[in-house]
């Protein structure tokens, strides 16, 4: 790893390259690929090609026009990667937008994440508004519903969880998904076309077409199922 560093101060551009790190407190257009331990981002940032770094941190607003690698991406402002994003550990608490596949090991949303294409983790934990037009599969899935509605198209994984939070707005959160399959499922306020899987709580406020279980169905008082289906 190159020792140089790429700083920009203000408004600048760089043909790309291998940096110990980069940083930008300005506007910057960076037009070849970087390689690098960290990039930190207090403004803007424009990278025109493939992005791998040990840590990318953006605090202000960054498109990435090529490939994504890196260990942790840390976002508390607004990200854009239009291509293949992969990243071991996410952590969202601003704004995420994806136009290819995310993967990784961890997802962590505070936030909000927008894809329109699918989502592969082996964790995913959201507190925060999710809008993926593909599949989310990982062997964890645990979502609360806060503060805005969120929109899966599927839904995959060993255990799914979905409650709303406590706060009295909450009531009206939902999650609209065509499809949940999972060996453990546990939904509050889901409007679904299809729930498939093991052992199934259907908990208040859902409103279900149908149910597919193989051992053990559970349905709220409180929630709507069409059509239950045991096999």
């Amino acid at each position: 790893m190159s020792e140089h560093k790429l700083v920009v101060n203000g408004s600048g551009s760089a043909s790309g390259g291998t940096y110990e790190k980069v940083s930008v407190r300005g506007d910057a257009n960076v037009m070849g690929a970087i390689e690098t331990n960290k990039i930190s981002i207090l403004g803007t940032a424009k990278f025109h090609s493939d992005v791998s770094a040990d840590v990318v941190s953006i605090v202000g607003e960054v498109e990435i026009q090529g490939k994504l690698k890196a260990n942790l991406l840390k976002v508390t402002g607004k990200a854009e990667i239009r291509q293949l994003s992969n990243v071991k550990h996410y952590k969202i608490r601003g704004q995420v937008i994806a136009n290819s596949l995310l993967s990784g090991d961890s997802i962590d949303n505070k936030g909000e994440l927008r894809t329109d294409g699918n989502v592969t983790v082996d964790s995913f934990q959201s507190t925060g508004i999710c809008k993926i037009e593909g599949l989310l599969s990982a062997d964890d899935i645990v979502m609360k519903l806060h503060h805005q509605n969120s929109r899966i198209h599927e839904i995959g994984g060993n255990t799914v969880s979905v409650k709303r939070s406590k706060f009295p707005f909450a009531r009206k959160v939902t999650l609209n998904v065509h499809q949940v399959e999972a060996d453990i499922i546990y939904l509050e306020q889901t409007y679904a076309d299809v729930v498939r899987g093991k052992n199934i709580i259907i908990g208040p406020g859902c409103v279900i077409k149908r149910v597919e279980y193989r051992d053990r169905l559970s349905v709220s008082s409180e929630a709507v199922v069409d059509e239950q289906v045991k096999g």
